[in-house]
């Protein structure tokens, strides 16, 4: 899913170099209301997994030449930027007295040029236009999953993850937490949402262990990044499911193993084999009840047999051919069970499959202990660690954070990607409509900007469009810098990395702001050129051996949150508890 491009590659980088901050000017400006934060009792009432739900949400929001928060009070101030110049415009909040600084911490995102969505104060958003504010309720999750709802000893309040506007509706993502009785674990309802006329309706519903982090909507589609996969409402959570079938293999063939139930009979067997696949059936059993234990059983006999009477292996095709002349099939009965073998002779000997079925690879080969020695051992000279990273310690390699995304239908369906990433960053606001999809992915010591595939959205693979060289383990060297941003203007990409200073008198507590970027790998125009040219064009171009570090130290305090407003000369806007930063020139090569 995540395929680095080796055109991308920068060997000859050397390091980042110190850059001139003499063509940075900044301008405070002080808020009128101080912006919304935890109280000091927090975490005494919200758990952790709440918590990183929470830091999710942006305290800032962009739109055009206008910024908005939350404040203190819960109102929502908009501070619109014209050059060195911020004007404020205080919107109050009905729900304003529904916020605590814990459970409840309303935040505030753009749809459209007018109009502010605010969340985080229970069951409803509320809606700021020009001409007019209201609320829209969120219904309650479908009466199918009731009975899953009765365990929940409270549900938090919704938050607006993501804000798309239609045609004729307006589509939203919305993420809440719930907490349960029997375990007292917390997990997380994630909603799609569409608002025609202020009439919301939800048009899937899935949940997670962890809340996710990351989101990628087209229209009813979304892709999710979380810790843990996200799943829907009716699976039976995170119980594995026993294989239907075993499967070994030699140089010669490859043995498939069907463990069934005592009740099943040879004479109700139906085998055939091709050169391409096989075909298992099973006669349809008498008409019998079968109770809601045994459809959920993680018993292999019973697994094995619903599944050849559901028709699952009617119509496979093999992951190579066979030679079906030299193939057979064996019954083998057992004092608690029957089993049936296929012994497959392979087509091409010495070819090792990677799976049975060309189009299922989630059931693993079962391996004999005596053959992992000798294939470990001539494996480990291309796993060794490289002269590099011999160099480095353990913690160098400890950052970032292990995701996995899943694609979520029009429907409601959900499926996983089957490989995992370790996140580093994600796109800052942007002040322009529509979100920059990328992600920066750890790979060795550098970082990998992927993209997702265009509509409609999948699972297919990721497109790898720029490397950040040696940004892994120069984040590694910075554990208490939170958070990271990544920023793409085509000329190169920018990392801002925020590192709060401690109080220390006379002085306030501060920030430092540091800003790296990586120009020329790639550029902007080779986007559309094919892979052989692509290489081609950049080693022509000869990707630079050093990037840029710009160090800026604020003393307004701690920094909540960055946006960027490219159509503004691409100014930075940094959101302090109690003053608003405006930064040009951040960006300059």
């Amino acid at each position: 899913m995540f395929r680095p491009s080796r055109a991308w590659a920068n060997d000859g980088f050397e390091a980042y170099r110190l850059a001139t901050a003499s063509n940075v000017h900044m301008h405070v400006h002080a808020l009128p209301k101080s912006v919304l934060v935890h109280n000091v009792h927090a975490a005494a009432t919200v758990g952790y997994k709440e918590l990183k739900a929470q830091s999710a949400q942006k305290p800032l929001a962009a739109l055009n030449n206008a910024v908005a928060y939350v404040a203190s009070d819960g109102s929502v101030v908009q501070a619109n930027l014209h050059e060195s110049v911020a004007s404020f415009q205080v919107h109050e909040n009905p729900c304003a007295d529904a916020w605590n600084g814990a459970e409840r911490m309303p935040s505030v995102v753009a749809l459209d040029p007018s109009t502010w969505i605010v969340s985080g104060m229970g069951s409803s958003i509320f809606v700021i236009e020009e001409q007019a504010q209201y609320m829209i309720h969120i219904p309650d999750i479908p009466d199918s999953e009731k009975e899953s709802r009765q365990n929940r000893a409270a549900n938090l309040p919704w938050y607006v993850f993501q804000a798309e506007a239609a045609s004729d509706h307006v589509l939203f993502l919305l993420q809440r937490a719930f907490r349960l009785r029997d375990t007292h674990q917390t997990g997380f309802d994630i909603i799609r949402v569409a608002v025609c006329d202020r009439q919301p309706e939800i048009l899937w519903h899935v949940t997670c262990a962890q809340p996710i982090m990351y989101a990628h909507c087209h229209g009813r589609q979304a892709l999710l990044g979380a810790e843990v996969p996200v799943s829907t409402t009716d699976d039976t959570g995170s119980v594995p499911r026993v294989p239907p079938y075993t499967w070994k293999q030699d140089n010669q063939s490859v043995t498939v193993t069907f463990t069934l139930p005592l009740s099943v009979q040879k004479q109700q067997m139906h085998v055939s084999l091709s050169q391409q696949g096989f075909r298992v059936s099973l006669e349809a059993p008498e008409a019998r009840i079968i109770s809601l234990d045994e459809c959920t059983s993680l018993e292999p006999q019973i697994v094995a047999e619903e599944s050849l009477r559901r028709g699952l292996y009617e119509a496979c095709t093999l992951w190579a051919p066979i030679h079906p002349d030299d193939s057979t099939w064996t019954w083998e009965p057992h004092a608690q069970h029957h089993v049936l073998a296929l012994h497959l002779a392979k087509a091409h000997p010495g070819t090792r499959w990677p799976s049975v079925f060309s189009d299922d690879d989630g059931v693993s080969e079962t391996l004999d202990a005596s053959e992992l020695t000798p294939m470990l051992d001539r494996t480990n000279k291309y796993t060794s660690s490289s002269l590099l990273q011999d160099g480095l310690e353990d913690e160098d390699w400890q950052n970032g954070t292990s995701w996995v995304i899943s694609y979520v239908d029009a429907n409601g369906l959900v499926s996983q990607a089957k490989d995992q990433a370790t996140f580093l960053a994600s796109s800052v606001s942007k002040s322009c409509l529509g979100i920059d999809p990328a992600i920066l992915l750890k790979y060795d010591v550098d970082g990998h900007v992927f993209v997702p595939p265009r509509a409609p959205l999948s699972l297919d693979a990721w497109t790898h469009t720029e490397t950040v060289p040696a940004i892994s383990y120069v984040l590694a060297s910075k554990r208490d810098a939170h958070p990271v941003y990544m920023y793409r203007n085509g000329l190169a990409t920018w990392l801002i990395v925020i590192e709060s200073r401690p109080y220390s008198a006379p002085k306030h507590s501060g920030s430092l702001i540091y800003i790296y970027g990586a120009p020329g790998s790639p550029r902007a125009d080779h986007a559309s050129l094919a892979p052989a040219a692509l290489a081609e064009a950049v080693r022509r171009n000869e990707p630079p051996a050093s990037g840029l570090c710009r160090v800026l130290s604020i003393d307004a305090g701690p920094i909540l949150d960055v946006v960027v407003l490219p159509n503004q000369g691409e100014r930075m806007v940094c959101l302090c508890e109690s003053s608003l930063l405006i930064i040009d020139g951040a960006f300059s090569l």
